[in-house]
């Protein structure tokens, strides 16, 4: 496993301009620390919570299943997480 340390010393030696992407040239768009001291990059945003753990769920992109959940290192069906699109946002 990658640290942070590690990541950073790695790139001491790269002009601070170079972009970060994938190895398909996605950039990483989200970021967030997991419950167990880890830090995850996403190149694709959360589209909900995993009802089994709380956690962000991230579309699952090679099997036929709508999420996945780094966390449970599970899939997910769409009844097993809470999209983010039911989110009601108040504005005051």
């Amino acid at each position: 496993m990658l640290t942070v340390l590690q990541l950073k010393k790695f790139l001491e030696d790269y002009p601070d301009h170079f972009e970060i992407t994938d190895s398909r040239g996605k950039p990483f768009c989200h970021m967030v620390n997991r419950p167990e001291d880890m830090l995850t990059l996403s190149t694709q945003k959360p589209i909900g919570y995993c009802n089994k753990c709380g956690e962000y769920v991230y579309p699952e992109i090679e099997l036929d299943y709508p999420a996945y959940c780094p966390t449970c290192d599970e899939n997910r069906y769409s009844f097993e997480f809470k999209s983010l699109e039911d989110e009601i946002v108040e504005v005051e």
